[in-house]
């Protein structure tokens, strides 16, 4: 009531909400905007109320949530490292990166993504990852040597293949650490 009230005093101007519909045995949701129609600056003339059906928006909103949440769950329960690179940048790396490389998250999105590879591989590195985030390059495995955060030289079995991410594509990565063998 106070606030139909203020609508009609014009102290609201416009105000947008959203609301749970309930029919039966669905439930949606709708964005209300309510607006106040002046006839003057102190007599208010009437109201328009604008509703939109954002069900399918918030469906697709949780569905993103949950794609997100297996992903996250999934990459930091794996004992590969993950990563995913775009442009000449590191975007995403799990705990299984972090241990192999010796870099934090951190650490590693603030670097180049062909930093931790060493020398002798870097050219080759840095232009395979370009090619695959082109779409020049089918997905690909192989070894390569790389440098830890401690100087340790440690080989790398890396599989490769490209996705989009955040609207961009991008390059993502398996990796395990094959020193030992």
């Amino acid at each position: 009531e106070e606030f139909f009230k203020s609508l009609l005093e014009g102290t609201a101007l416009t105000i947008r909400s959203e609301a749970k519909i309930v029919k039966g045995d669905d439930t949606g949701w709708v964005r209300l905007a309510f607006a106040v129609l002046q006839e003057t600056k102190d007599k208010p003339s009437g109201i328009i109320l604008l509703a939109e059906d954002v069900t399918k928006f918030r469906q697709a909103d949780r569905d993103l949530k949950e794609s997100e949440g297996k992903f996250n769950s999934l990459a930091d329960s794996s004992p590969f490292g993950i990563l995913i690179y775009q442009g000449d940048k590191w975007a995403y790396a799990n705990r299984a990166a972090e241990s192999i490389c010796g870099y934090s998250q951190e650490e590693l999105c603030s670097m180049n993504y062909w930093d931790v590879v060493a020398p002798e591989s870097r050219e080759l590195i840095r232009s395979t990852g370009q090619a695959r985030q082109s779409g020049d390059l089918p997905d690909s495995s192989y070894e390569f040597q790389i440098i830890t955060r401690s100087g340790e030289i440690r080989w790398i079995y890396l599989s490769a293949g490209s996705l989009l991410f955040r609207g961009k594509r991008a390059g993502i990565l398996s990796t395990i650490d094959i020193t030992d063998r």
